[in-house]
C-alpha cells in the first residue's frame, strides 16, 4: 500500500491532502507538502491539475488494486464515453484509499506495540528467573503466530530485539514446557529463509550460574548451539572463542530429575528442537557447518537413543498414543 502512495510521490502526504475535501463540496486538494516526482520527459505543466495527480497515483497501483477500488472500471467508463473522470469521483476514491493507509499504518503500529510487549513478557521471566511460567507460555503460543509473519519476524528480531530474550529460554534453568515452546517460536521465526537462518548464529548474552555458587556470569552461545544440547539427555559442552582470541567453555545439563519425571514432556521438547534446527540449517551451509562442528549428529544419534529407551519403557506403553520423536502427528490407533 504504501508502495502505491509512493509511486504517486508521496503518499503519505497525499493523505492529507485528500482530507482537505473530505465534506463533499469539491473543495480544491491541498498539495502544500506533496512531492512529485515527474518521470522521464515529463515537466510541471503535464501534472498540474488535482484530477491527474490523483489518476497518476492510482495508475501506479498494481492492477489488483486497481480493480479493487473502482480504479479501472472508472477509466473504463471515462474511455467508453470519451468524457474525462469527474473530480468529484476520483476524489472519492483517493480518499477511500488513503482511509486504507491511515488503518494499515495504525495496525502495523499496533502489532509492533504488541510484538513490543510480548519480548517484555520474555525479558521479565528470563530477568526472574521462571516466575511464572503460564504468562510466558502465553507470551510464547502469541508470537509463535504473529511471527509466521516474514515481516513482523524481521521486526521482532532487528527493529524490537527480542532474539536474546527468546534465545536465554533454550536454556536448561527454563522448564522443558518453556524450552519446548521457544524452539517452536524459533523454528517459525526462522521458517527455513536464508534472510534468517543466520539469526540462529549470532551470539547471545547468556545469564549462567556457576556450579559452586549462586553467582551468575556472562557467557556468549548462538541459539544453535542451545537447540542441538536440547537433543541430548545428558550434559554437553561447547567452546567458543571471541574476536580477541580468548577462549572460553560452557558446560550445560538438562535436569535428570526432569527426565525421570516427565520423559514425555523432554520428548516433546526435543522434537521442537529437531523443528528449530531443521528450519535454520536446511539448504545453508553456514549453518550447517556450526552444526556438525557442534557435534549435531552424534547428538541427534543421543536423540534418537533417548526416543528408544522410552519407547522400551512401561511409560511408553502407559501412552500408547505418543508420537515418536520422528513423527509429525500420532500415529493410526489402528492398521489402515
Amino acid at each position: 500500500g504504501g508502495g502505491g502512495g509512493g509511486g504517486g510521490g508521496g503518499g503519505g502526504s497525499g493523505g492529507g491532502g485528500g482530507g482537505g475535501g473530505g465534506d463533499g463540496t469539491g473543495a480544491p486538494l491541498d498539495l502544500t507538502d506533496v512531492e512529485i516526482i515527474l518521470g522521464k520527459g515529463e515537466d510541471v505543466t503535464t501534472v498540474s491539475s488535482p484530477s491527474e495527480l490523483m489518476i497518476r497515483t492510482l495508475s501506479a497501483l498494481p492492477v489488483v488494486e486497481q480493480d479493487r477500488i473502482g480504479f479501472t472500471a472508472l477509466m473504463d467508463k471515462s474511455k467508453a464515453s470519451g468524457e474525462e473522470a469527474l473530480e468529484a469521483d476520483l476524489r472519492s476514491l483517493w480518499e477511500v484509499r488513503q482511509l486504507e493507509l491511515e488503518e494499515a499504518m495504525a495496525a502495523t503500529e499496533e502489532s509492533a506495540d504488541f510484538l513490543a510487549a510480548l519480548i517484555k513478557t520474555l525479558k521479565s521471566h528470563v530477568d526472574s528467573n521462571r516466575a511464572d511460567d503460564e504468562t510466558v507460555l502465553d507470551a510464547l503460543n502469541g508470537l509463535e503466530d504473529h511471527l509466521s509473519d516474514m515481516d513482523m519476524a524481521r521486526d521482532f528480531h532487528d527493529a524490537l530485539g527480542g532474539w536474546p530474550s527468546l534465545t536465554n529460554l533454550l536454556l536448561p534453568t527454563q522448564s522443558l514446557q518453556v524450552r519446548a515452546a521457544a524452539a517452536l517460536v524459533m523454528g517459525t521465526a526462522v521458517k527455513n529463509q536464508d534472510e534468517f537462518q543466520g539469526w540462529i548464529l549470532e551470539p547471545v548474552a547468556l545469564s549462567l550460574s556457576t556450579d559452586t555458587t549462586s553467582e551468575e556470569h556472562m557467557h556468549e552461545e548462538a541459539a544453535l548451539a542451545l537447540l542441538t544440547h536440547m537433543l541430548v539427555k545428558g550434559c554437553t559442552t561447547t567452546t567458543t572463542t571471541n574476536q580477541n582470541g580468548t577462549t572460553t567453555s560452557v558446560t550445560l545439563c538438562n535436569e535428570p530429575t526432569l527426565e525421570e519425571s516427565d520423559p514425555v514432556g523432554a520428548l516433546a521438547m526435543r522434537k521442537k528442537a529437531l523443528y528449530a534446527i531443521a528450519s535454520g540449517i536446511r539448504q545453508n551451509p553456514h549453518t550447517q557447518s556450526l552444526f556438525l562442528s557442534l557435534d549435531g549428529l552424534s547428538r541427534l544419534e543421543h536423540a534418537a537413543d533417548a526416543e528408544a529407551e522410552f519407547a522400551a519403557s512401561d511409560k511408553h506403553k502407559k501412552r500408547p498414543d505418543h508420537s515418536s520423536l520422528w513423527q509429525l502427528s500420532p500415529p493410526p490407533t489402528s492398521p489402515p
